[in-house]
């Protein structure tokens, strides 16, 4: 039996004859010899070809780190991924900075490390600064040595040709193109080779499978469940063991449940933040730590004491740990700095959006030289915007993501002019919505308000905080007859007075905010303010000879009036809207009115006389419902 090492193989395999070869025995332990070493058999017709395993010190086909701590959550995701890698040749896994997509990765890598002959080898490029150098990581990690006069690319191709591996790339986002170019070219070579890559983009190579790592399960509602079924959920899991690594001891109870959630709601399920965060446990309680978490950027940086170190693992506070991995702020610089200089201008100003949003509100918004929709769609790729699954095509930042962005946007200098186009939008809406709320089309207006609710009321805040009286004031109007039927009635009614604070004068706008502020206060049966409001907004409206107005008001206070049992004022102040919306064809108003009345008769005892009135009329059984 003629063996040779694989720096003999590599410089005599162009020269051999015809009837000569190389067997590709495996790589093994060889004494004297640091690390493991391929080994080749020479192959001749005259040669006897099988021989017994030669006596090597074992050694484990891998090179995949011991992992300090305990690897928690994800069940269903390895699990879907080992069957991925049953016909994948080349699984991205994509995700944002903090999201464990590295973790996730070499978690797969473990589980399959039976399937490969030849071994799972992880090559780490994070800390590559130039594109040329991914070739020699790989070769370096896989013990492929370079010849002079040939390409390494080449060498490493001709080298795996006949390998059955796992290769793992991890963090390529910053080298795409070399790694696109060098795993196309190694999976062409290679029939028996597969390739994980982790990335916040696709590498874009044909045949590749790109699958998103979400993040952590999260409690759905805002309050949290009992302690034993939040402890079913994978952030709440992660957060728990961690925690109790770095304050032994600590457990979810019913007690703490709520900040729990809190924080693993707060932090989006993200694994590097959870991590980082329970490592702060053991100067912290976790109510301390919710309460805290508004400056999460800077509370969440690397631990310092050797055993939150230990506690929180590899990838979220060691010494050892890259420096992007040491703070959730630097992991997320990582991701930033790694933009086109359009990319980072559209991702701070998409901060300005609350919850979700459309592309055409980030074009209306957010529009500058470039085109908004290739770098949505870009940042989609970079997993730093997340589309929705909803067929309304709406896009969210994890509001991890959307504070640091915040951040940026301030320091833009842009954030003033931002807020105002934000505002002005959403405004606009508002006011488109407001007339189709009361016409056929109500349920699909109803329907997309909610949908933009949190960015009206970010919009409104706003205009408070400026103060911009103008602005808050049209905002209210449009929006309140929204908070009544959508049973907001005690948040419209808390912000439509902060409106009323900043606005003074008698004005139309100012009336129907007062009107509209009444109305709210009598559906939470606070019917004196009701009164005293929709007063204010009549001596307003006669003053500015404002009809509607005055027909308005007139007809809230008889309604107020009904509802505090003072039916003859009741009746004579609903006579006298409903003669005026008359004059002014209101045919809204008026059927309104009409109800009111049908309402007074019901409730005086005179159902007779109530068919008068209305067909089919409403009875009062509820304040709040009475329109």
């Amino acid at each position: 039996q003629v063996v040779v090492s694989a720096v003999t193989a590599d410089l005599v395999r162009e020269a051999l004859s015809p009837v000569l070869g190389l067997r590709d025995l495996g790589l093994h332990q060889l004494k004297d010899v640091d690390g493991a070493e391929r080994v080749w058999q020479l192959v001749h017709p005259r040669l006897r070809s099988d021989f017994p395993p030669l006596l090597s010190v074992p050694t484990t086909l891998h090179n995949l780190p011991n992992q300090l701590s305990s690897f928690v959550g994800r069940e269903r995701a390895v699990a879907e991924l080992d069957g991925l890698l049953a016909t994948a040749r080349l699984l991205t896994l994509t995700g944002p900075g903090g999201i464990g997509k590295t973790r996730l990765a070499l978690r797969v890598a473990l589980d399959l490390l039976a399937d490969y002959p030849d071994g799972v080898w992880l090559v780490r490029l994070d800390a590559l600064a130039d594109s040329a150098l991914v070739a020699g990581a790989v070769a370096n990690v896989l013990r492929v040595r370079e010849q002079p006069g040939r390409v390494l690319q080449e060498v490493l191709a001709n080298a795996l040709s006949a390998r059955h591996l796992l290769l793992v790339l991890d963090s390529c986002e910053h080298l795409l193109p070399a790694c696109a170019e060098l795993a196309d070219a190694l999976l062409q070579a290679s029939p028996r080779l597969q390739i994980v890559a982790t990335s916040r983009e696709r590498l874009g190579v044909p045949g590749e499978v790109v699958w998103q790592v979400p993040s952590l399960g999260l409690p759905a509602s805002e309050s949290a469940p009992a302690a034993d079924e939040l402890s079913t959920y994978e952030a709440v899991r992660l957060f728990a063991d961690r925690a109790a690594a770095a304050r032994p001891g600590f457990a979810v109870t019913n007690l703490n449940a709520d900040s729990v959630a809190q924080v693993c709601r707060r932090l989006d399920g993200l694994p590097l933040a959870l991590e980082l965060a329970a490592a702060r446990m053991n100067a912290l309680s976790v109510e301390q730590l919710a309460q805290r978490l508004d400056d999460r950027f800077r509370l969440l940086t690397g631990p310092t004491s050797r055993a939150a170190r230990v506690a929180s693992g590899t990838l979220s506070g060691s010494r050892t740990a890259l420096l992007r991995q040491q703070a959730l702020r630097a992991t997320i610089d990582w991701s930033y700095d790694l933009l086109s200089e359009p990319e980072r201008v559209l991702l701070r100003r998409l901060a300005v959006f609350a919850g979700e949003w459309t592309l055409e509100a980030a074009e209306a918004v957010c529009a500058g030289e470039e085109t908004v929709f290739d770098q949505v769609c870009s940042l989609v790729d970079k997993s730093l915007v997340r589309v929705e699954a909803n067929p309304t095509g709406r896009y969210r930042l994890l509001e991890t993501i959307r504070e640091y962005a915040l951040e940026r946007l301030e320091a833009s200098g842009e954030a003033e002019a931002l807020r105002r186009r934000h505002t002005e939008y959403f405004l606009a809406l508002v006011e488109q919505a407001a007339p189709e709320l009361r016409g056929a089309g109500q349920l699909v207006w109803f329907k997309r308000l909610e949908a933009e609710y949190e960015n009206v009321r970010a919009a409104l805040l706003w205009t408070l905080e400026r103060p911009d009286a103008d602005l808050a004031l049209r905002l209210g109007g449009a929006l309140w007859y929204f908070w009544w039927i959508r049973s907001h009635s005690s948040e419209g009614r808390q912000l439509l007075e902060r409106v009323l604070a900043i606005s003074t004068g008698a004005t139309l706008a100012r009336a129907t905010v007062l009107n509209a502020t009444g109305y709210l206060a009598s559906a939470l049966d606070e019917l004196d303010q009701a009164s005293a409001l929709h007063a204010l907004a009549l001596a307003i409206s006669r003053e500015l000879g404002d009809r509607p107005g005055v027909a308005m008001s007139l007809r809230c206070l008889g309604r107020v009036a009904l509802l505090q049992g003072e039916y003859a004022r009741a009746d004579e102040l609903l006579h006298e809207a409903l003669a005026l919306l008359r004059e002014l064809g209101d045919r809204w108003g008026i059927g309104l009115a009409l109800n009111n009345l049908a309402n007074l008769s019901l409730l005086e005892g005179a159902a007779e006389s109530a068919g008068g009135c209305i067909a089919n009329p409403w009875p009062c059984a509820a304040r709040s419902a009475m329109p």
